[in-house]
């Protein structure tokens, strides 16, 4: 009996356990907001990394890429900016909430893209947390023009080309003549989907052994301009790269890239199933949206199974503790009554003998 009521003690502890530990495994998350998502040339625009997570924060590590012929880079909380990548490094008593504001200058018409490349969150126990992170765009104008006729005809004449060029010209394939890629090339991994000019979102998994990635594109005009954004050093986990295409009137396409680098112990299944930026194909957001909804979903699920079954097990435990009471009382009250049966035999013997020596 007693090892049945230890196995149900260690079932009870195992399960309280294991409520604590899936309760605690939430991700951090990381969200990227701007200012202002339109501004014109010149104009000061700030840039916060929000970061949250269930456990308190110990360290953050994280690399922002910016398209560099867009934005300038003033200052930042511990940062530093080389070639339109920005290098963060926090370190001691986050708490659970941690926040990174970084200053840009708007230099030039265009759309200015600011992505999360890479980002690592450690608790105080310097363990690693889960991440869902995301990106934004700015669109940069030019200065405000209305001051005289002369510049409100420009703003016109402006408007009239933009119009005319929103249907791009084509080669007999149908591919535009400019301002996209016509190719796209990387030395590990394979792109998920195919590459297409008219995909702008892929994905690419490689194993902990690929260290570095390079990617290449070609564009489909000569005249086109080119920029690449995001580290060919990949760290363990999601890394974003970007690829920029300008025409010769201002107009952008971009590409982005996912590269997930497994884990030593991780396979491409497992990180297909657990990472959403292997699942992107047109939009990262929606997969990313759909994995946090489904997570959601199953701890709601799970979790109060989990209680009912706690509170089934300790309902359990009383009644085999009640149960183990009533049979031990019930023992004792058996063996009573046979002690009081042998006193009145031995005291009936001591009778008999006492007549017998009368009779004598």
């Amino acid at each position: 009996m007693k090892k049945t009521l230890g196995f149900i003690l260690v079932l009870v502890l195992s399960v309280i356990c294991a409520v604590s530990v899936f309760a605690d495994d939430a991700p951090a998350m990381l969200s990227v907001k701007a200012s202002k998502d339109q501004a014109n040339v010149g104009d000061a625009i700030t840039v916060k990394l929000d970061i949250s997570a269930v456990k308190p924060i110990g360290r953050v590590s994280a690399t922002v890429a910016y398209d560099a012929s867009v934005l300038t880079f003033v200052s930042g909380d511990g940062a530093k900016a080389e070639n339109g990548v920005i290098t963060i490094e926090q370190l001691n008593g986050l708490g659970t909430v941690a926040s990174v504001n970084l200053s840009f200058t708007a230099a030039s018409q265009g759309t200015g893209s600011i992505n999360v490349t890479s980002c690592a969150i450690y608790d105080a126990f310097e363990e690693k947390l889960d991440l869902i992170g995301s990106g934004t765009t700015i669109q940069v104008a030019e200065a405000s023009q209305t001051e005289t006729t002369t510049q409100t005809e420009e703003t016109t004449t402006e408007q009239t080309t933009t119009e005319q060029q929103t249907t791009p010209e084509t080669d007999e394939n149908g591919v535009p003549t400019q301002g996209v890629l016509v190719d796209l090339q990387i030395d590990n991994g394979n792109l998920k989907p195919p590459f297409m000019y008219s995909i702008h979102e892929y994905s690419v998994t490689v194993p902990y052994e690929v260290e570095k990635v390079e990617i290449e594109g070609k564009t489909a005009s000569l005249q086109d301009h080119i920029w690449y954004t995001g580290n060919a050093e990949c760290v363990v986990g999601h890394n974003v790269r970007t690829i920029t295409v300008t025409d010769i009137n201002g107009n952008q396409t971009v590409y982005t890239i996912n590269i997930i680098r497994l884990d030593k112990d991780q396979t491409e299944t497992t990180a297909s199933a657990s990472d959403p930026a292997v699942q992107t194909t047109a939009s990262s957001e929606t997969g990313k949206t759909q994995t946090t909804k489904k997570d959601k979903d199953i701890k709601s699920t799970l979790i109060p199974a989990l209680y009912i079954v706690l509170i089934v097990l300790i309902v359990a435990l009383v009644i085999v503790i009640i149960w183990i009471k009533k049979k031990a009382s019930g023992g004792k009250s058996k063996k009573d009554p046979d002690k009081k049966n042998e006193k009145q035999r031995s005291k009936i013997k001591v009778s008999n003998k006492n007549n017998k020596n009368n009779k004598n």
